[in-house]
């Protein structure tokens, strides 16, 4: 009698997702004089990229290959396409959000790769001025639009902002009290006033309270204080002297500024890097200083009705 086998194989549990994605819809240069589908699928290929957006694009694929290089498969299933935040033609069918997110996942990590500023993120162009709130309204509905049997507002999501200055905000003497008060004593409760501050003025800040305030419950939230951009190797994040008043180039980990699930926030060695700032005020939006704006939903709202999920636009 021929006894069975039992498979050696054993059961793989859902693994956290990895996915590193630009924030902006793709351009393409065109000659046409309308926007649209017809005739310019042709057109959307990334030797006719906009030269901002495909600058943004090779940051990402460099992100990607060091992540593959790092060899966490067994911790992390890292979707291999760059993914755009809105791409749904031919040319970007493998590089959809809503293809990077399904399956059975245990949670999932985003690498935004962007230009950044306190205020906004994107490609370095005034059409894609990006703020925290009308981002964490299109990755909502990108959610809302992707799958039904997952529940995103109850898994666990990280988001990393590889953007500059996606943690700044504007360091007062007090804080710098507070910090030196709780390095003595080794009680974060001295934090509080710095916490708040910096949750409410920085970009990585907004976003969290902007996902907590629709409903995601277990979000953590990662940014960087300073200029920062890709180390020589193409392996990591380095902050240059340039703008950022340091000595020498750093690691981007001692920018690194982390928000956890229960909104507290890890400080990084250099916290209060003095960053060149021209004008804070064009940065900070309007409410931080007392004047009265739309809300975050109304904003939000507005701009997406000039998106259309469905076509990526084509420039002239």
């Amino acid at each position: 009698m021929q006894s069975s086998k039992r498979s050696s194989k054993k059961h793989q549990s859902p693994k956290q997702k990895l996915v590193v994605i630009i924030p902006t819809i793709p351009k393409y240069q065109s000659h046409e004089q309308h926007y649209g589908a017809e005739g310019d699928e042709g057109k959307r290929v990334m030797g006719n990229m906009v030269e901002t957006d495909k600058d943004v694009l090779n940051h990402g694929k460099n992100v990607l290959k060091s992540l593959l290089g790092k060899k966490i498969d067994k911790d992390f299933d890292i979707h291999r396409q760059v993914v755009y935040l809105g791409a749904i033609g031919n040319e970007e069918k493998n590089h959809r959000l809503q293809d990077a997110i399904g399956g059975n996942i245990a949670g999932i990590n985003f690498i935004i790769v962007a230009h950044g500023n306190p205020r906004h993120i994107g490609t370095a162009g005034f059409h894609d001025e990006i703020t925290p709130e009308l981002l964490s309204e299109l990755f909502n509905a990108y959610f809302e639009m992707s799958s039904e049997e997952i529940n995103f507002l109850q898994m666990p999501l990280g988001f990393e902002f590889q953007t500059c200055n996606s943690a700044y905000f504007s360091i007062k003497p007090s804080h710098e009290e507070n910090m030196k008060e709780a390095l003595r004593s080794r009680d974060s409760a001295s934090l509080q006033d710095v916490t708040k501050d910096f949750k409410k003025a920085s970009y990585v800040g907004r976003f969290y309270d902007q996902m907590k305030e629709i409903g995601y419950e277990n979000i953590a939230v990662v940014g960087y204080r300073g200029y920062v951009g890709e180390r020589s190797d193409k392996k990591g994040l380095s902050v240059s002297p340039e703008r950022n008043n340091l000595d020498k180039v750093i690691g981007g980990s001692a920018v690194r500024y982390a928000i956890d699930k229960d909104g507290g926030v890890t400080f990084p060695a250099q916290w209060h890097c003095k960053v060149i700032i021209e004008d804070e005020k064009v940065f900070y939006p309007p409410n931080y200083f007392g004047i009265p704006s739309p809300s975050p939903k109304a904003i939000a709202q507005e701009a997406l009705a000039g998106i259309d999920l469905e076509n990526p636009p084509i420039v002239r």
